[in-house]
């Protein structure tokens, strides 16, 4: 808001220096009175902007030299402070110079809005469209000040309406002190509220079925919902080549492609033993290590559900298990498995989840508890550390996740498979350049892992490679040509290192087409 009593001072000492002067500057004074009248009733409402945001009014003196009237202006410390300064100079350089001691003279820094502010070439000319032009701004503030104001007023007079209908209405037709408090809890205490009365009205429903029986009744169906998207995911298509394979030890020899890097055939023998076996607890679990490495979690988490079912006891499928649900994002099933994880091992099947004071009740606290008196028992077992590992990444404490997967590598240093859980979970934890080193020496001990291939890509990427990132996507899509989604990760490598001419070759989805530009097997 503006300081009147600045303002009139200012005015005085202006009167004094041009009352005896001709009467030409008397029309201008009344000018200036006039726009100080106006910018003084126009501060007055809470819409109105300071004075900081408005250009200074210009004052024609008598012989047609201008002098410039500031307004109050409120400084970054706090004060205020009033200008009048009156320039002898030619019309062309007045207003610069007026411009510039008025940036001086202020006590703090003045911002003036681009499309109020006047630039230095400013003609003299313009002074007075300039002050109309500020006339019809702050009218404008003004106006939309009362339209506001009017606006507060009405919904103040609705309300006060409402409420008077309120209470002569009757106290049969107003809420009841029950029925607001019930309003203002949350969905989950209120959801049941008004069930029972409507289950009675129900003519198709036993007679005397109460509210706990429909909880019964509730998670009877859930059980069944589950059991049934279980039996979802355990839907497994083979391939017609599987069917069609002759050999006498499909088993062995997927064991053997396995180990090569040709999970391609290795799958195709492990379909053609569950084909004839569909018990083999072991071909199962081999089955989704193949899709697993592969990078096709959901097709892996089939087939250890199938190998867990088979045989409880198989801590490697169960453990494979918990890492597709880690992948797949789906932590709560994760959790389960690794607990069963542990119930099911023999050296620690007589462990009980022990209260602490700590815990929380939740599945991850139990399984938490249950991994660390394993490390009591054993405190170098590489199988607890990894599993501790997996269920600190699905609580996302990536932290004490690499500090298992280390401590596990220690026991088992030629472990692939944990060297690149090693490597993700660094990535996980916003640590790409170290994940880097992990992921190759993954490759070093299997050097056709796709999934680390991947995982490496993914890195680069991150850490804007994408040199390197395009030719690691090409090598995975080279061992596993199924990993279709991997194309459109290419496609974003390309684009951001500008190679426009590659990008045609990728509708094709032709591995061998990108051969002459990137080294990859």
């Amino acid at each position: 808001m503006a300081d009147c009593s600045a303002t009139g001072n200012a005015l005085d000492r202006v009167i004094t220096e041009t009352i005896t002067s001709s009467a030409h500057a008397t029309g201008a004074l009344k000018q200036m009175v006039g726009n100080v009248a106006l910018a003084s009733s126009a501060a007055t409402g809470p819409m109105m902007a300071g004075p900081s945001h408005m250009a200074p009014d210009i004052i024609t003196l008598p012989g047609g030299h201008r002098g410039l009237f500031q307004q109050q202006t409120p400084s970054m410390t706090g004060t205020n402070t009033a200008v009048v300064s009156q320039q002898e100079q030619p019309h062309a350089s007045v207003t610069s110079n007026l411009i510039m001691q008025q940036q001086h003279l202020v006590s703090g820094p003045q911002y003036v809005p681009p499309a109020m502010q006047m630039p230095l070439n400013y003609h003299p000319m313009q002074a007075q469209a300039q002050m109309y032009q500020m006339q019809a701004q702050m009218q404008a503030m003004s106006l939309q000040q009362q339209m506001m104001q009017q606006q507060q007023q009405q919904r103040y007079q609705a309300e006060q309406n409402k409420k008077q209908q309120s209470v002569h209405m009757g106290n049969e037709q107003v809420q009841s002190v029950d029925e607001r408090v019930e309003s203002t809890l949350p969905v989950e205490d209120t959801w049941h509220l008004g069930l029972e009365d409507e289950w009675e009205k129900t003519d198709n429903l036993p007679e005397g079925t109460s509210i706990d029986q429909l909880a019964q009744a509730w998670a009877e169906a859930e059980q069944a919902w589950a059991e049934e998207e279980k039996q979802e995911a355990m839907k497994y298509d083979f391939q017609e080549e599987s069917r069609n394979l002759k050999t006498n030890d499909p088993m062995s020899e997927g064991i053997s492609y396995f180990k090569s890097g040709d999970t391609g055939q290795a799958i195709i023998c492990f379909e053609s033993e569950l084909l004839n076996h569909p018990d083999n607890s072991d071909a199962w679990k081999m089955l989704g290590r193949c899709h697993a490495e592969n990078d096709e979690d959901r097709k892996a988490i089939a087939c250890f559900e199938r190998a867990v079912e088979m045989d409880p006891y198989n801590l490697e499928a169960r453990l494979a298990l918990g890492v597709s649900y880690v992948n797949e994002l789906n932590n709560e099933k994760a959790l389960i498995n690794l607990k069963a994880w542990v119930q099911h091992n023999p050296d620690y099947a007589d462990l009980q989840v022990l209260d602490d004071g700590y815990g929380d009740g939740t599945v991850l606290d139990d399984v938490q508890n249950l991994m660390l008196q394993a490390l009591q028992i054993k405190s170098k077992d590489p199988d607890v550390l990894e599993a501790l590992g997996v269920c600190y990444n699905a609580s996302r404490d990536y932290e004490s996740a690499v500090r298992c997967f280390k401590d596990a590598l220690e026991v088992r240093p030629n472990d692939y498979q944990l060297w690149n859980k090693l490597g993700a979970t660094l990535a996980n934890g916003q640590k790409s350049v170290e994940a880097l080193p992990a992921y190759k020496k993954a490759l070093d001990f299997k050097p056709k892992y796709a999934r680390a291939w991947l995982n490496m890509a993914i890195s680069h990427s991150n850490l804007q490679n994408y040199e390197d990132a395009s030719r690691c996507y090409l090598q995975t899509l080279s061992l596993n040509p199924a990993a279709v989604h991997c194309w459109s990760y290419l496609r974003i490598s390309l684009t951001c290192t500008e190679q426009w001419d590659l990008l045609p070759l990728l509708g094709a989805q032709d591995i061998n087409a990108f051969r002459e530009y990137f080294d990859f097997v």
